[in-house]
């Protein structure tokens, strides 16, 4: 706990939390989910999927060239090297970046500068994984061929490919044609993760499925009102391909129904760098929307969209802490400013949710709503499990899930639908 104490010098008391139910009793948080934690998700990423996705983004480069020797030489550092600052070792140039983002990464990375990858926390040893990876590639480097190229275009463009081309989703678009379902489908949609092959080759063919959905905690209901009373909804985005698919499909039914033309807003959230192998990125949806509007038989809800986009009643932005290796508490003001005006923040997938609660051991019968004291409106959040973290339900329940499903934080198969209202 010493370390974690210096995570956040001279920003805010982020390591206590204030509990409204107990008589405004001071707790200090659980440990974070760490990389060595024996048998563990964090721990088989580490040795299995870090090369993994390494290798992939490798594969594609010509043999001989300097960016896939970096690569190689990455996959060869994490079993036993050292986290560097690359910022300091002039490997990157700070002007690719903007300012407080090099504050975020500098000082995160003096924390951790000199340990082992193995004694990283998790969320932190993918984030900086990823930084790692584009500057490998020549991502920030002006004089490389790939400055500014998406090193996992590749497989963004081959799901996005198969989307286009698989007959089952005109009917399964057509079926959600309510706000409810179409909630439903945004959840189903994020089971397909490019970073887990395991798990998006199954939900591929869920998607499809009209089953009901395995949900742990279930507020579709009363999120469903939501939506339906909101007039600005924000999404903060998880995978491009099929999930944003999904993710595109819920702005168009909430823009197409129920409240007058121009009088209802949806805010789309996405990276503003390549990350986690398949997040959306700005470019990514509006690479989406125009593959949509060029295709049979979509052209005409792609049309729709972009009829929306020029309207302003849908909008994507980007920012700089999507990407960085700070947890949500952290937001920076002009985030919180923009999602104090927003009637609804829908957070979607594993990451965003890991970020929300700072992918911390908190048992599981933490309520959320006690985390998230900080945050300025309503918000959501759908969300896939893929990670070992959960709060709000029961220890019992847990105990149970692990007699039924030992896999059942990791496997993909569980999810959770869960709204959390602004406490005023």
């Amino acid at each position: 706990m010493l370390r974690d104490l210096f995570l956040y010098p001279l920003q805010r008391f982020d390591n206590l939390y204030t509990f409204p139910a107990m008589h405004e009793q001071i707790i200090e948080p659980p440990k974070r989910i760490m990389v060595g934690d024996p048998g563990s998700f964090a721990q088989h990423t580490l040795r299995n999927r870090f090369p993994e996705i390494i290798g992939k983004v490798a594969a594609v480069l010509p043999y001989r060239s300097e960016e896939r020797k970096n690569l190689l030489s990455l996959m060869e550092e994490i079993p036993e090297g050292c986290i560097v600052d690359p910022f300091e070792e002039g490997s990157v140039k700070k002007e690719e970046f903007q300012p407080e983002e090099v504050s975020d990464w500098r000082r995160e990375i003096q924390v951790w500068r000199g340990s082992r990858w193995i004694d990283l926390p998790f969320y932190f040893a993918e984030a900086y994984l990823y930084l790692r990876i584009l500057i490998a590639v020549g991502y920030y480097e002006k004089s490389s061929p790939y400055y500014r190229k998406d090193p996992f275009a590749f497989l963004k463009k081959e799901e996005l490919q198969g989307v286009l081309q698989e007959p089952s989703w005109e009917s399964t678009l057509e079926r959600a044609s309510d706000p409810h379902r179409a909630l439903v489908l945004m959840l189903k949609g994020n089971r397909v993760d490019l970073s887990n092959m395991t798990i998006a080759q199954q939900g591929r063919k869920r998607v499809h499925h009209d089953e009901s959905e395995d949900l742990l905690i279930n507020h579709l209901e009363v999120l469903t009102d939501t939506v339906v009373q909101s007039r600005r909804i924000d999404i903060v985005l998880d995978n491009a391909g099929s999930e944003l698919i999904c993710d595109l499909h819920f702005a168009y039914v909430v823009l197409s129904k129920g409240v007058s033309k121009g009088q209802r807003r949806v805010v789309l959230h996405g990276k503003a760098a390549p990350f986690f192998v398949s997040d959306a990125t700005k470019r990514d949806v509006l690479e989406t929307i125009d593959r949509l509007g060029q295709s049979d038989p979509y052209a005409s809800w792609g049309r729709s969209l972009k009829g929306f986009l020029d309207s302003r009643e849908l909008e994507i932005k980007d920012h700089y802490f999507w990407n960085g290796p700070c947890h949500f508490p952290s937001m920076p003001p002009d985030l919180k400013e923009q999602f104090a005006q927003s009637d609804l923040v829908i957070f979607k997938g594993d990451a965003n949710y890991r970020r929300l609660l700072e992918d911390r051991k908190w048992p599981y019968a933490t309520q959320l709503e006690d985390l998230l004291t900080w945050f300025p409106t309503n918000l959501a959040v759908l969300r896939t499990l893929k990670s070992e973290i959960l709060v709000g339900i029961s220890e019992e329940k847990a105990q149970e899930m692990f007699a039924r499903d030992p896999n059942w934080l990791i496997n993909g198969k569980w999810g959770i639908v869960q709204r959390v209202e602004r406490k005023t």
